[in-house]
């Protein structure tokens, strides 16, 4: 197995147990914007592999703010309910964008705890069977692997461009409803 298949064996076996941060887990205190980067960090280490271009800095949590894509902090201090939100983000703007993703986040607004389970469960499922399709896949070579490379960038088109379509269905819907009543 050579380095570069062995680093691509070790992530998928990580993420085929991949089990994210619960509501629970995290800091049942505000924390500062430094304190909410380390923690971010940690729950989104899997999904950062490009060190170039980091899943969350400062400057991105205060353009969020400013925005209005996420609460304001309390007197500088962030929630669990921000943290659970900049998660969410942080993993959704691969796919979409903060437009896109602050109409699915703050349509049909629910508990942030419930939001952020169903969310966490929904991203982990997704990772395991990913993960499960590179092991298998690896199993059979590097032509399978270039294969499933090719169907996985394939399938993120496909539902890239669905997750779109019935984002902007939904907002089209509450316009609608929005001038009826």
């Amino acid at each position: 197995m050579t380095n570069e298949n062995k680093s691509l064996h070790d992530w998928a076996e990580q993420g085929e147990q991949l089990s994210p941060q619960t509501w629970e887990q995290m800091p049942d205190i505000y924390l500062y914007m430094d304190q909410v980067i380390t923690c971010l960090q940690g729950m989104l280490k899997f999904y950062d592999i490009d060190e170039k271009n980091p899943l969350i800095t400062n400057s991105m949590i205060n353009n969020y703010v400013k925005n209005g894509v996420v609460e304001r902090p309390v007197k500088k201090k962030y929630s669990r309910s921000h943290l659970s939100r900049l998660y969410m983000i942080c993993l959704l703007k691969q796919v979409l964008s903060m437009q896109e993703i602050d109409r699915l986040l703050r349509d049909g607004e629910s508990d942030p705890q419930e939001r952020f389970s169903a969310f966490t469960e929904m991203i982990a499922q997704a990772t395991q069977q990913t993960c499960a399709r590179i092991t298998q896949a690896e199993a059979n070579g590097n032509q399978e692997l270039r294969e499933l490379a090719l169907h996985l960038s394939i399938e993120a088109a496909a539902k890239q461009a669905a997750a779109k379509k019935i984002i902007e269905s939904l907002e089209s819907h509450s316009q609608i409803e929005a001038e009826r009543g």
